[in-house]
């Protein structure tokens, strides 16, 4: 009898394996199946790999902010573009971003990725990650490590990629810059447009004494570039977005200084323009004359050591160079047409007045004249500089502006 109830108990023991065994198997299969499989698991660079980090901000299903990691690496290969989220279910779109962020950086390099491959992984707690967002910062990165460059750790930013490199707007700006402040982020950069929320007020004031001076303001309803708490910049481009992530770019900036002496004198010697300005009420003693300098797809102004960067597009640089060479190609732009029309109607362009700077941007007035008429008009610095280049009207700037703002090259 013992002897038998041994032999059960065997048994069952023998039963109770095979079925812990069956369990185990089953689990093991089942996990293959239904967990998402990471694409590539990357521990270590190699010798041959190229690796860039940034943070990139998300949004979680319940709508809350999250900052994660988007880790890029670039090694010989065959082509592949590989999306690596760990256990999280990689969406459709951001497959498609991927590939469309590498493509973009080979048109603008002209590197060919046939015989490399390219990894991005990213680390969050979110549960699904999908939708176009990151495809901006994905090719930001991509062109960091064909450039050589290395990015700021404390900048970060949202926006998709389209085919010409544009960012294009996408959602939840407001959540995404709490997360990138509560991460102690010093810069988010955002699409053109989703910046700030503005409705623009014309305002035209007119005075008339020994000639009739009028004041043309486009005054900000509201403005939202400073929610979230943390500095907000909009770019246009990828090759706008990594000057603000690339370190050392001053240092580089100094290398490839491009000053454009011909103009420079032909302003210092515009001496009737700067009376003009005197008569209009603008005390130049409060400001201080300034060189229009460039360098790629960079506009500065200097005053000998000191120089300050505007943010600008390789368009805007462009179309300045052309209009202080008096050269039209192809068709005339619009900056181009400007010109022409205050010629036709005898209209000078008397100067630009660098006269406010908040929350990241410059403000300016361009000055033109009409007989004893005086108009300043609100205007982007860019297209300010643009229209009196062709003019070669003088550029001056708050001196305390300058000084607040300007960074010192020798």
């Amino acid at each position: 009898m013992h002897k038998h109830h041994k032999r059960l108990s065997i048994a069952a023991d023998i039963a109770l394996a095979a079925a812990l065994i069956i369990v185990f198997f089953i689990g093991i299969t089942l996990g293959f199946k239904l967990a998402p499989e990471p694409i590539q698991e990357i521990i270590y660079k190699t010798a041959d790999e190229k690796v860039a980090v940034l943070s990139l901000p998300a949004v979680k299903e319940s709508g809350e902010g999250v900052l994660t990691s988007l880790t890029t690496r670039i090694k010989p290969g065959n082509g592949q573009v590989l999306v690596n989220i760990g256990d999280v279910i990689s969406g459709y779109e951001l497959q498609i971003s991927a590939r469309r962020a590498v493509n973009v950086v080979e048109n603008i390099t002209k590197v060919s990725f046939d015989n490399q491959d390219v990894t991005f992984s990213i680390e969050t707690d979110a549960s699904i990650i999908d939708g176009q967002s990151a495809s901006a910062a994905m090719a930001v990165s991509v062109l960091a490590l064909i450039e050589n460059k290395t990015l700021n750790p404390r900048v970060t930013m949202t926006g998709a990629i389209d085919d010409n490199g544009k960012i294009r707007s996408v959602g939840m700006i407001e959540s995404k810059a709490i997360a990138a402040k509560r991460s102690n982020m010093d810069l988010f950069l955002v699409p053109t447009g989703q910046g700030k929320d503005i409705e623009q007020i014309e305002k035209i004031n007119c005075e008339t004494k020994d000639i009739e001076f009028c004041e043309v303001n486009y005054m900000p309803k509201i403005t939202l570039t400073n929610f979230g708490g943390i500095q907000i910049k909009e770019v246009l481009d990828i090759r706008e977005a990594i000057k603000w992530f690339e370190m050392g770019g001053l240092e580089k900036y100094k290398s490839e200084l491009t000053v454009l002496e011909e103009t420079n004198n032909k302003l210092r010697d515009n001496n009737i323009k700067i009376e003009d300005l005197e008569i209009a009420g603008y005390s130049v003693d409060t400001y201080t004359l300034v060189d229009v300098e460039v360098a790629g797809d960079l506009m500065a102004l200097r005053k000998e050591c000191t120089v300050i960067p505007i943010g600008s597009t390789t368009e805007q640089v462009d179309s300045i160079i052309k209009g202080i060479n008096n050269n039209i190609l192809n068709r005339p732009n619009s900056h181009d047409l400007m010109k022409t029309t205050l010629d036709i109607y005898d209209i000078d362009v008397i100067g630009v007045l660098i006269d406010n700077y908040k929350e990241n941007t410059y403000f300016s007035k361009l000055i033109i004249m009409q007989d004893n008429k005086i108009l300043s008009l609100d205007s982007n610095p860019s297209d300010a500089l643009a229209i009196a280049s062709r003019f070669y009207s003088p550029v001056f700037i708050k001196n305390e502006i300058l000084a607040t703002q300007g960074q010192k090259i020798c």
